[in-house]
C-alpha cells in the first residue's frame, strides 16, 4: 500500500516525459506529433512495432502486446518491483535525491 508521499511522487513521475528514459534502451523515431516508434526491447524484431505515446504517457508493442506507463516500463526492462521502479524514475528525473521510497 502506498502512502500520501508515494502518491504525490507517482503523480510527479507520471507527469514526466517518457521518451528520454526509454531512449536509454531503444532508438525512437517520430511517428506523429506526440508518438514515437522503435524496435521493442522486450522481443526480437526487425521492423518497429513499439509505440510510445508521449501525450498519454503510455507505450504499447503491437508485436508482443506489452503495454503500460513509465513505471511499468522500468519494472519490465529492469526486472524491478513497483517501489524500486518508482525510486528509479524519481532519481532519473531528479524528483528525489537517491533516497529509497519508504515501504
Amino acid at each position: 500500500m502506498t502512502n500520501f508521499k508515494d502518491n504525490d511522487l507517482i503523480a510527479r513521475v507520471k507527469a514526466m516525459p517518457m521518451k528520454p528514459y526509454v531512449e536509454q534502451y531503444i532508438k525512437l523515431t517520430r511517428a506523429s506529433k506526440d508518438k514515437f516508434k522503435g524496435l521493442c526491447p522486450f522481443h526480437g524484431e526487425r521492423s518497429p512495432s513499439f509505440l510510445l505515446n508521449e501525450d498519454r504517457g503510455t507505450y504499447k508493442c503491437f508485436g508482443c502486446g506489452v503495454t503500460g506507463s513509465l513505471i511499468d516500463f522500468i519494472m519490465a526492462i529492469e526486472n524491478m518491483d513497483f517501489k524500486a521502479a518508482l525510486n528509479e524514475a524519481a532519481v532519473y528525473y531528479q524528483l528525489r535525491d537517491g533516497a529509497v521510497v519508504q515501504k
